[in-house]
């Protein structure tokens, strides 16, 4: 019969888990948040109708979202079944993206959509996935947006 290997606690375990993954878990809402309402204030600045466009992007994919997990919560449930490692690579490459849309100002407000959309796939994953699983949609966003802004710099906005 095989034992299950003992962690050790040390100090670096500790800072894992004590400090890097509540940073992980409270790092990237908090920067997509605050893009959020920087973007819709920005919009307000130009105008009502811009305002309100604006504020509607953001609220689309919250409420999608809040729609599925409270009524169909079966179905996202599922997404415990994606292997970890595909999850990450997928996210990794939506941290990218969201850091390129930052940039962009089309006249629909895709930025603001891709934010909360962003911002509500690791609400979702926090809150119906197994901590692990979760864990592979924030370190994969948070990896993707940095390693974007190491290659190419902050957006600008």
């Amino acid at each position: 019969m095989q034992r299950k290997p003992v962690i050790q606690r040390d100090w670096g375990t500790e800072l894992i888990e004590h400090i890097l993954y509540p940073i992980a878990i409270i790092l990237m809402p908090l920067l997509l948040l605050s893009l959020m309402i920087f973007f819709v204030t920005k919009a307000f600045t130009e105008g009502v109708n811009p305002g309100i466009r604006s504020f509607c992007s953001v609220l689309l994919p919250l409420m999608a979202l809040t729609f599925l997990v409270k009524f169909r919560r079966e179905i996202l449930g599922k997404a415990n079944l994606a292997p970890s490692g595909l999850t990450f690579i997928v996210t990794l490459a939506v941290g990218l993206a969201i850091m390129r849309a930052v940039s962009f100002a089309p006249h629909v407000p895709l930025r603001e959509l891709v934010l909360s959309g962003t911002f509500s796939v690791l609400v979702f994953s926090y809150v119906l996935l197994d901590r692990d699983k979760s864990m592979s949609y924030y370190f994969g966003t948070i990896l993707g947006a940095l390693v974007y802004v190491v290659l190419w710099g902050f957006p600008k906005v």
